[in-house]
């Protein structure tokens, strides 16, 4: 089973997924797709730690989030994957097959027996008439 949750940058996502997840498995593990490459991203990483504290277990993957997945799941676990936007950025800067890597990341999703939440950018439309 997988749980998609979207919304806007700093709107709470991070939080909420990480309820979920407390909520329901005492054995969680967090795939962290950011990489800190300034101050502020260094500083927002390190809360999100602190904010998780020590019943976390996390893996940094801001490129093969696939992998990331079947490498860290184990029996009565919750996979958190923050943040999704992250990583298509990160793939998109890197020069990699972004197609063969959501195909691979999908495939992942359908053929995964652990519970994951997956976090995501939303997109914001203003509609005007």
């Amino acid at each position: 089973m997988a749980t998609l949750i979207l919304g806007g940058a700093r709107s709470g996502k991070s939080r909420y997924a990480q309820t979920l997840a407390e909520s329901s498995s005492t054995t969680r593990i967090f795939i962290a797709t950011a990489e800190a490459f300034d101050e502020e991203m260094t500083n927002r990483i390190a809360r999100h730690i602190a904010d998780r504290g020590d019943s976390w277990a996390t893996v940094e993957a801001p490129l093969n989030v696939s992998r990331a997945i079947r490498d860290s799941v184990s029996e009565d676990c919750v996979v958190v994957v923050d943040c999704l936007t992250l990583w298509l950025s990160n793939l998109m800067h890197a020069k990699l097959d972004v197609e063969h890597q959501v195909r691979e990341l999908a495939e992942t999703l359908k053929t995964s027996t652990t519970p994951l939440i997956l976090v995501s950018n939303g997109a914001r439309r203003n509609i005007r008439s």
